[in-house]
């Protein structure tokens, strides 16, 4: 009697040393992936589960060559374009530093999930990680509260921008409790209700208004695309709940979130006033000036290349931080790497929802393609208003797409030598 995992069709055997350091590594970037301040555990974990994948070189780089080519060709080109920036950058020791803290540890991710991202197993495991360490973080804060100490000097989820765009990240993984696959058995609509119901308090208590529109977002997408799900695969009446909440999003979520938050920091005006406090309009007028300055290539790789332009900008009465940048991901790649480098970006997001779009057409990996498209979907209009495409946030960003990517093409390429891919492990018996 031999366990066989029907994702792989091979014996289950017991994990060799390398794959022991790869499945600790890869799950303690998950757990501390929702903490800002998790930087040196997030760079320890990744360049260990480098270095387990480079004993195991050969099998490493045949799946590295199943990569999508256009996707491959893309970040090449925005690596160059990021490297070459220092050369004309207005701060290159800046540009430098950001070069190792954006594009090294986004390559890492990139490459290790892609690699390591083999079965369903991986997929399952990986998924009960991050909702833990997602846990983690929305309770560290209560912790604080309760016990009246801090555990750390800074915020443990990087504040209300960062927080909420890490739900969005999450938010699509959420209706997997509405299939039976790739990470979890089929639930009733209760659980996905409930599950939905505690991310949607999450959201609330942040402040954040984007945030609204950006899970209205994911949900209508995968309300969208749900068709290309199996009928087996899918909870009629879980899908009910998200049509429904997404609609619930958008009617009144948003505007009661300008109101609760005008209330907030404007006593006694309304929701008007604040849009008109909002320092937005201001930040991207300056942008523009600094953008006509070097349109094609930019002023240099980093975020904040041009953070003494817009401080300048941060109004008195502003409840925010200091302003740093354009909060606007596009604005702010345009005025890093110019029009080249919004190219590039727009290249390396078409590259990745292409791929999700080929799963799509396979009803039994359908619902990876699904979320994978929900997640771009999200963050794009998450970041319209703000940028988080940085730090912790971009490195899982770049994880979850490697993940479904790298399991969904490893998957689809085998499709016709193992029947159905995304099941539960199953026993047969070895004649």
């Amino acid at each position: 009697m031999t366990v066989l995992n029907s994702a792989d069709q091979v014996p289950a055997a017991p994990l060799s040393s390398v794959r022991r350091v790869l499945v600790a590594t890869t799950c303690a970037f998950l757990l501390v992936a929702p903490f800002s301040g998790s930087a040196g555990w997030r760079a320890a974990s990744l360049l260990l589960a480098a270095a387990a994948l480079a004993f195991d070189r050969g099998e490493s780089v045949r799946r590295l060559r199943e990569a999508p080519r256009s996707f491959v060709i893309a970040w090449i080109a925005w690596a160059m374009l990021a490297i070459a920036s220092v050369a004309w950058s207005e701060r290159p020791a800046y540009s430098a530093t950001e070069l190792r803290a954006e594009l090294m540890y986004g390559t890492l991710a990139l490459g290790v999930f892609f690699v390591a991202a083999s079965s369903t197993a991986w997929l399952r495991t990986w998924w009960c990680v991050l909702m833990a360490g997602s846990a983690l973080a929305f309770a560290a804060p209560l912790l604080e509260h309760l016990l009246g100490t801090r555990f750390s000097r800074h915020d443990l989820d990087g504040g209300p921008g960062p927080w909420s765009t890490h739900l969005v990240l999450i938010a699509p993984l959420f209706v997997a409790l509405a299939w039976t696959g790739p990470w979890s058995a089929q639930r009733r609509p209760l659980a996905l209700a409930a599950a939905i119901g505690l991310l949607v308090f999450s959201a609330w208590a942040t402040a954040n208004r984007i945030v609204w529109v950006a899970l209205a977002a994911e949900l209508g997408t995968v309300a969208l695309l749900h068709g290309a799900l199996a009928p087996s695969r899918v909870n009629r009446g879980s899908m009910v709940v998200l049509v429904s909440l997404a609609a619930v999003l958008v009617a009144v979520a948003l505007p009661a979130s300008i109101i609760e938050r005008s209330e907030r920091y404007f006593p006694g005006r309304s929701g008007v006033t604040q849009l008109q406090h909002d320092a937005r309009p201001l930040l991207w007028a300056a942008a523009w000036d600094k953008f006509r300055e070097a349109p094609l290539l930019g002023h240099g790789f980093g975020r904040e290349i041009l953070e003494s332009t817009f401080r300048a900008h941060t109004p008195p009465d502003q409840p925010e931080p200091t302003l740093q940048h354009a909060h606007n991901t596009f604005i702010d790649i345009a005025l890093e790497t110019g029009l080249a480098g919004v190219a590039i970006f727009v290249a390396l997001l078409l590259a990745l929802a292409r791929v999700h779009l080929r799963l799509l057409r396979d009803p039994a990996l359908a619902p990876l393609g699904i979320i994978g498209l929900s997640v771009i979907a999200g963050f794009v209009v998450k970041n319209l208003t703000d940028d988080f495409f940085h730090r912790h946030n971009a490195l899982l960003f770049w994880a979850i797409q490697a993940a479904l990517a790298g399991y969904g093409l490893r998957a689809l390429g085998r499709r016709g030598e193992s029947g159905d891919w995304i099941s539960k492990p199953r026993r047969v018996t070895r004649p």
